[in-house]
């Protein structure tokens, strides 16, 4: 029941950061619009950052889903989560008032954001005790 829950989550989340990847790569300018918002970074590494996460994103993802990468995937994942919530956690700070762009223009709101982004965290600690962890023996 384990492994199947832990496939079931890795679909999940996994599939999550494809489609947010795939949307990310079909309007790149509005993703580099996004990225700016934040006030975090230059247009030069905002462009870049454009270009590259998305892909970063849907690999990962596909990564995830695959359990002979699930453990890579899982790590460049919470790495990815991690620096977004940071970066969420600085624009409600400064008082930003802007769409996260997570999802493309979907209007999610920074802190909606915060809570979902904390939800795949915590499914990929599941994952990672499911599927990853070894396990120990017990005499």
């Amino acid at each position: 029941m384990k492994k199947l829950i832990g496939h079931l989550l890795s679909l999940i989340v996994g599939g999550f950061f494809v489609w947010a990847g795939i949307v990310k790569l079909t309007g790149p300018t509005e993703f580099f619009q996004s990225i700016l918002h934040y006030q975090l970074v230059g247009e030069d590494a905002a462009w870049w950052t454009a270009m590259f996460l998305p892909w970063l994103e849907v690999f990962a993802g596909i990564g995830l889903i695959i359990p002979q990468t699930r453990s890579g995937a899982l790590a460049w994942l919470t790495l990815l989560l991690l620096v977004f919530e940071a970066s969420l956690v600085s624009a409600l700070a400064r008082g930003l008032n802007i769409d996260c762009g997570c999802l493309g223009g979907s209007g999610s709101s920074v802190t909606f954001a915060l809570a979902r982004n904390g939800f795949l965290l915590a499914a990929l600690v599941g994952i990672y005790f499911i599927s990853i962890c070894p396990r120990k023996k017990i005499l």
